[in-house]
């Protein structure tokens, strides 16, 4: 995943329970916002139930991303995402 030196089997391990582990929760926290989010989307506009939604499962991913363990390998950041969010759906 990563060429940072590191190799053998138990980094290679490692490196898979990481990924497992932070896309799992990112899962995990986009699901547990998805009751919220089909109630919002009957109740508010269009255009606020759009900001709303976006700027939560931008915080889900943030959040992912800060509670990984520093030394996990991070390929995928929000910096490398800003030309998405600019060009939008």
């Amino acid at each position: 995943m990563t060429d940072r030196g590191a190799t053998g089997p138990l980094w290679a391990a490692y490196e898979q329970v990481a990924m497992v582990i932070g896309l799992g929760s990112l899962g995990l926290l986009c699901l547990i916002w998805l009751p919220f989010a089909l109630l919002l989307h009957r109740v508010l506009p269009r255009r606020l139930g759009k900001r709303i939604g976006r700027s939560t499962i931008s915080w889900a991913f943030a959040f992912t991303c800060a509670s990984s363990p520093p030394s996990a390998p991070a390929a995928w950041t929000s910096t490398n995402l800003t030309p998405c969010a600019r060009r939008g759906p």
